[in-house]
């Protein structure tokens, strides 16, 4: 096992995982403008699914990175990318689950302002575990 090419490795995934908070933003962004009336609905769903589509890509390209690592024998970085992996998997579910319920919340005739604070809740814990295993993952570099 060759700690240039985990450390290779490593740094790919970590440039995949910006592009991800990248696309997050301009996630974030158009459902903004969709809920101020800035978006129409039509425009607010071709850019989710252009956005799905580059997560999808990510994600597809962070298991390849893992793979590889399962390759060199570096289970430890590997286990700690799948972790991430679910984690944003996770963490996409509760967006997606949080922008329909407040879209309903300010945009329609139901109040759902308890299933969004609940969803804010678990996507502020969802993201802080996302956090410390990245943190986890400088400090296993930084060993090799």
């Amino acid at each position: 096992m060759s700690n240039d090419q985990i450390l290779e490795l490593v740094i790919k995934f970590k440039n995949l995982q910006g592009e991800r908070t990248q696309w997050y933003q301009v996630f974030d962004k158009i459902y903004q403008e969709y809920v101020k009336g800035e978006a129409s609905y039509e425009t607010y769903n071709e850019k989710c699914q252009e956005i799905t589509t580059h997560f999808v890509k990510i994600s597809n390209d962070v298991q390849e990175v893992e793979q590889n690592l399962k390759d060199l024998g570096s289970d430890t970085f590997a286990e700690q990318l799948r972790l991430v992996q679910n984690l944003e998997r996770e963490k996409l579910q509760l967006t997606a689950k949080y922008q329909i319920f407040n879209r309903e919340t300010v945009l329609g005739e139901k109040d759902y302002s308890e299933v969004v604070k609940e969803t804010e809740e678990l996507l502020e814990v969802v993201v802080a575990s996302i956090n410390d295993t990245l943190e986890e993952l400088q400090d296993a570099i930084a060993e090799l």
